[in-house]
């Protein structure tokens, strides 16, 4: 089944083939040591993905903080530890402290949402209105601190 090999990883196919070249001797298999480096190779590149997904973010709290707010207002509360983000509008206090915690690492003291009300918009003759979101403003234990306007 030439045609299915095409959908296997390389690596299956790599293992494959240093399997297929192990030697028989009166009936017995004797394995090469390419074989045993091999395997264990793959076992090391397993592990070392598994550490390093530490970081990695749950999916259900993947989609709480959309992104920080940065303006000067903001800039004033992180010198006092209390951060902006704009967040999901279905979001709550739990879950927003919970997707924190995940992405910096650092457990918040108290979480204050805000409503932000949809407000008339007018261009030229055209009138509408902007969209209403969710702010939430994280405060922090004395002392810790995270970056979050690096880069601006």
């Amino acid at each position: 089944m030439g045609f299915l090999d095409r959908f296997k990883k390389q690596k299956e196919q790599e293992m494959e083939k240093t399997a297929s070249s192990s030697v028989v001797v009166e009936n017995k298999v004797e394995e090469k040591p390419k074989v045993k480096k091999v395997i264990k190779k793959v076992e090391d590149k397993k592990e070392k993905t598994v550490k390093s997904s530490k970081n990695i973010v749950p999916e259900a709290l993947s989609d709480i903080l959309v992104c920080p707010l940065v303006t000067e207002k903001s800039a004033t509360l992180a010198s006092v530890g209390q951060y902006v983000f704009e967040i999901n509008p279905r979001a709550n206090r739990l879950q927003v402290a919970q997707a924190f915690k995940a992405v910096y690492g650092i457990a918040p003291v108290k979480v204050q949402i805000q409503n932000i009300r949809r407000e008339p918009v007018r261009f030229g003759r055209f009138h509408g209105k902007q969209k209403s979101w969710k702010k939430a403003i994280v405060c922090l234990a004395k002392g810790k601190t995270i970056n979050v306007h690096e880069g601006i």
